[in-house]
């Protein structure tokens, strides 16, 4: 029973490595952007949190359209995933270095990651194959 269980469960390991590895290139990117930015146009720091919050959201809209795209099945699931497992990554990270606690700013990026991870889930596994629009 439990190795028909496990033969049954195909959890392709690869796939998650290749989107983690997207969604940290894609956000390492956006941020070098935002920072470079921020340096020749000499825009002070009190943009610096939204800029690192947007990078993080479109890392995940990327990653979980990716993600979505490639298993082509359960987009809402598979962005939920996304945003809660990098969610719960950055809090504890931020929580480490910074013992500030949870506050209603935590709450606000929950909200926008699990938004970004969610639609980008459900527009990768919405994708049509070889769709020709003309």
């Amino acid at each position: 029973m439990q190795k028909e269980l496990i033969k049954n469960s195909s959890v392709n390991y690869a796939l998650i490595i290749k989107t983690a590895l997207l969604e940290l290139l894609v956000t390492g990117v956006i941020m070098l952007l935002f920072s470079a930015l921020m340096y020749f146009c000499d825009i002070g720091f009190e943009y610096s949190l939204l800029f690192s919050t947007l990078s993080v959201a479109v890392g995940l809209f990327i990653a979980s359209y990716y993600m979505a795209y490639k298993r082509r099945d359960k987009g809402m699931l598979t962005g939920f995933i996304c945003g809660v497992i990098t969610f719960m990554i950055i809090l504890i990270i931020s929580l480490i270095i910074d013992d500030g606690g949870i506050t209603y700013n935590t709450l606000f990026h929950l909200i926008i990651f699990l938004l970004s991870a969610l639609i980008g889930g459900i527009l990768g596994v919405n994708k049509a194959i070889n769709k020709k629009y003309i």
